[in-house]
């Protein structure tokens, strides 16, 4: 197996809810197989219409997702959308532009240095956790060790 794609169908639109490629397969583009075989799915159905999620995230403009999907044939399609407050509260919050989440509200440069701080705080916990006095294997490796005697033996 070398990733994981859930497509659900909903009349002539299929949608694809979960995209997994296998990292250990990178080189051979999984992702790109999965929606190519989705396309064949959906054509050998009748399916008019294949989504991915949304195509824009707020206002965080071009995205190492986004650009995938232009690459493999998405583009955007734009719905209208209509708002309205049923109280007092649900009104002033339209005023406000709460409506349209954080990404909506933020602007793209704030985003931006949000996602590089979050990368280099990983980064450095990634680094923080690998101080151990064992050299590290593979998990296959773990694996496929035995213990001696085999554990739950009598032995």
């Amino acid at each position: 197996m070398i990733g994981f794609l859930k497509l659900v169908y909903r009349e002539e639109v299929a949608s694809i809810l979960n995209l997994t490629p296998k990292p250990s397969h990178y080189d051979k583009r999984p992702a790109n197989a999965l929606i190519a075989k989705a396309v064949e799915l959906c054509e050998a159905k009748g399916i008019s219409y294949l989504t991915y999620g949304r195509f824009n995230y707020g206002n965080k403009g071009d995205s190492p997702l986004r650009e995938f999907k232009i690459r493999n044939g998405f583009s955007e399609t734009l719905v209208p959308r209509f708002y309205i407050p049923l109280t007092t509260w649900g009104s002033l919050c339209m005023r406000l532009g709460l409506h349209r989440g954080p990404l909506g509200i933020l602007p793209h440069g704030v985003i931006t240095i949000g996602v590089n701080a979050r990368a280099r705080w990983y980064s450095l916990q990634n680094l923080l956790s690998r101080c151990s006095s064992m050299p590290e294997r593979p998990n296959r490796n773990r694996q496929m060790e035995c213990s001696n005697p085999p554990a739950g033996s009598n032995l």
